[in-house]
């Protein structure tokens, strides 16, 4: 999950392996919202994704909220099973460079996106 105040726009990039070919728009799916430590199950509409097909089988997709697992559920309201997902970006920042395991210092400009809780292309 990921914890974003209201209103913040918040850029992922992700490729995942799908068992067939897509075509997408917003899609209405079902996390779970906790306020004052109360789960509660919200159904709501996604943002618009912006979805790319790179292979038959491989899309990358863009999205602007961090639900709850809600790469595999849109894919999964939309009939589609996810067999792998890989996050490419968070905020902008590339994590191309990372192996898994590991990290690396973010830089000074790095860091002004992060204490500014924007991304690079809302600027």
């Amino acid at each position: 999950a990921c914890d974003r105040r209201k209103g913040e726009e918040e850029e992922r990039y992700c490729t995942q392996r799908i068992t067939r070919t897509i075509t997408t728009k917003g899609v209405l799916i079902t996390t779970v919202a906790q306020r004052d430590r109360k789960a509660k199950p919200l159904t709501a509409y996604t943002l618009p994704a912006e979805v790319e097909r790179i292979a038959d089988n491989k899309v990358l997709m863009t999205i602007y909220e961090g639900r709850n697992r809600q790469i595999r559920k849109m894919m999964e309201a939309l009939g589609y099973k996810v067999v792998k997902l890989h996050r490419l970006k968070v905020m902008g920042i590339d994590l191309d460079r990372l192996v898994p395991g590991s990290w690396v210092p973010l830089n000074e400009t790095e860091m002004k996106w992060i204490r500014g809780g924007i991304s690079p292309s809302n600027k």
